[in-house]
């Protein structure tokens, strides 16, 4: 997904709207920006989901402060979000709905969940960078 038509002026911010998103097993989505990339604010109006082994990475955003470009995306997830065993995303993941993470999933960014109800397997990981944004 190349967002760099839209990152024209430094300092830019990115809202994509979609009804939901689903990378398939085994699959990498890859956010491109570029430097001009403040920040990526994909908004799902039903469902995230990253099955088995698939992928969201980002490319070509500059770090956030803390150092990671995982500081720079949000997903705005208006029903249920999943990530799925062994499954890697990267960015801050609030979903209106249940907020799962799979056995194995990998999540560098933050959790939250309007439901106040999140399921994380045993040995997920959850690297903290959240959104800078807030």
């Amino acid at each position: 997904m190349d967002i760099t038509p839209f990152s024209s002026a430094p300092g830019s911010v990115v809202v994509l709207d979609y009804d939901r998103l689903r990378v398939a097993p085994g699959r990498v989505l890859t956010i491109q920006g570029n430097a001009n990339t403040a920040a990526v604010v994909l908004r799902l109006a039903r469902r995230l989901r990253v099955d088995g082994s698939a992928q969201i990475v980002m490319s070509g955003i500059p770090a956030g402060p803390n150092g990671s470009p995982a500081e720079r995306i949000l997903f705005l997830v208006g029903g249920r979000a999943f990530v799925r065993r062994q499954a890697q995303v990267q960015g801050t993941i609030f979903a209106q709905g249940l907020l799962r993470v799979g056995r194995d999933a990998v999540v560098t960014g933050a959790l939250l969940s309007a439901r106040k109800e999140m399921r994380v397997g045993w040995s997920a990981d959850l690297i903290n960078a959240p959104w800078v944004l807030w």
